[in-house]
């Protein structure tokens, strides 16, 4: 993406699908890895039922699972807004260049 120029933020569309595609991916990986991490939790408050740092633990890793989870929809939802915007610059420039294609035929025929 180029710097902004008076005012005006330049933006290359396949570009910016590429980077949305690959957050979302990225977030869909990260959603499947992270069960995987609170794994040897589960496994801890499995084995030591009645001990007092059991729940603890539990509660622990419920609340980071769901702040990761929470980070990874953010993520997920960053990169469909990425996408929105990408295939608007598109239709927009799409419609432009109709447009303009439109008047120099008009020009050429008068």
């Amino acid at each position: 993406m180029a710097p902004p120029q008076n005012d005006f933020i330049t933006m290359t569309p396949e570009v910016v699908r590429l980077i949305a595609d690959r957050i979302r991916t990225d977030a869909e990986t990260s959603k499947n890895n992270v069960d995987n991490l609170f794994a040897s939790t589960r496994t801890a408050v499995e084995r030591h039922p009645g001990w007092l740092t059991t729940e603890a633990l539990k509660k622990c890793a419920e609340t980071w699972q769901q702040e990761l989870l929470g980070l990874i929809d953010q993520s997920r939802q960053t990169a469909e807004g990425l996408l929105s915007s990408a295939n608007r610059v598109a239709a927009t420039d799409d419609e432009a260049r109709q447009r303009f294609g439109a008047v120099l035929a008009e020009m050429s025929t008068s």
